[in-house]
């Protein structure tokens, strides 16, 4: 789809090669786990990109710190309003996003972004655009389109259908659409 939006009415190509995580979402169970977005951080960094999180609630922002905490490549953002996130992204060497209207709006405008989808379905709420990619977990009760997690067996991480998208095959798939740093 073409939505009028292109990455260039925002600001000019950015100097330094980054990527944009969207981890911000309203419903538990769309949370991608928070020691992911650690590891996933740690390998953006050993590959040579910055880090870019910012938080749009009081619980974000505190996620977002925790995520930046001990990774010098990462960039602790200020809470940024859409036309922010806009010029932010327009300058993303990509984005990984879990299931939130940032992500749409990185679609949009044809930023490369990875969208990690568990309860919901990419199928209904997708962020489109050509250079999108829609993983979602492989998870006998995925999508359940539950707000709370419901799945009571052990799991390595909470919510447990996110343990087939370790944060390795997420970045696979960043590398798979960006272009080469």
């Amino acid at each position: 789809p073409d939505f009028g939006i292109k990455r260039e009415q925002f600001t000019a190509a950015a100097s330094e090669n980054y990527v944009v995580f969207l981890h911000g979402t309203t419903w538990p169970s769309k949370q991608w786990p928070e020691i992911y977005w650690k590891e996933l951080a740690r390998i953006a960094a050993q590959q040579g990109y910055r880090i870019k999180i910012s938080g749009g609630s009081d619980e974000e922002v505190a996620r977002a710190e925790r995520i930046a905490a001990g990774n010098p490549a990462v960039d602790l953002m200020p809470r940024l309003k859409i036309r922010q996130m806009a010029e932010l992204l327009s300058g993303a060497s990509a984005a990984v996003a879990v299931d939130t209207g940032f992500a749409h709006l990185a679609g949009a405008m044809n930023v490369p972004i990875v969208s990690i989808y568990g309860s919901t379905n990419p199928d209904y709420t997708g962020a489109l655009g050509d250079s999108s990619i829609l993983l979602r977990t492989d998870f006998p009760c995925s999508p359940c389109l539950s707000r709370i997690c419901t799945y009571r067996e052990p799991s390595a991480v909470t919510p447990a259908c996110y343990a087939t998208l370790p944060p390795e095959k997420v970045w696979g798939e960043v590398m798979n659409i960006v272009i080469p740093a």
